[in-house]
């Protein structure tokens, strides 16, 4: 199936083969909106598995991350995240979005937990903006601490502290359920 004409044209920094998608951008209002097309395209094609690829996502606007995780949840078909690089902030709440038998980590990814950052929308005041902070700081430890059987209290210490986390770490953490190699392939 081709795709349709609104999107065609890809942002640079996210591509799409087959039923994999890759993202190898910080997340931004103009990218989950184009991931989050692609996704509901391929799950109207069918419920074959689709596969999202995270490579270097230096975190981004987590309300973004929100929407897309939300469109994950809702399809028919399996999404299987796959971490490679460097995953950061926002980009960790995309793995939220997959069951946990499909959130894989490569061997040398390295993890890192940011505090969520929110863009400001015009007209709105710094009250407005604080309170938006507060709700998707509560969101977003709610999804990580449900996805990865940590507690709230944890996740917001690890959101502040600025955890890393290597591959191995974040199997034991509960963020990823497996590592893949190249030796995997043989």
């Amino acid at each position: 199936m081709s795709l349709p004409e609104f999107i065609r044209s890809e942002l640079p920094g996210v591509s799409r083969s087959d039923r994999t998608l890759v993202l190898s951008r910080a997340l931004e209002s103009e990218v989950a909106t184009q991931l989050t097309q692609h996704l509901t395209l391929l799950d109207r094609e069918g419920s074959d598995p689709v596969r999202l690829m995270l490579t270097n996502v230096p975190g981004g606007d987590a309300e973004a991350a929100c929407s897309i995780v939300d469109v994950m949840r809702s399809m028919d078909a399996p999404v299987t995240v796959i971490c490679g690089g460097g995953i950061q902030g926002a980009g960790l709440l995309l793995l939220t979005g997959a069951a946990e038998e499909h959130r894989i980590a490569l061997e040398n990814v390295r993890f890192r937990f940011q505090p969520p950052t929110v863009a400001a929308g015009g007209g709105e005041t710094v009250d407005d903006v604080a309170d938006r902070k507060a709700d998707i700081e509560r969101r977003v430890a709610r999804l990580l601490a449900d996805a990865t059987g940590q507690s709230g209290a944890r996740i917001r210490e690890d959101l502040a502290a600025h955890t890393s986390l290597t591959a191995e770490e974040a199997v034991n953490y509960g963020l990823v359920h497996r590592i893949i190699s190249r030796t995997d392939k043989k």
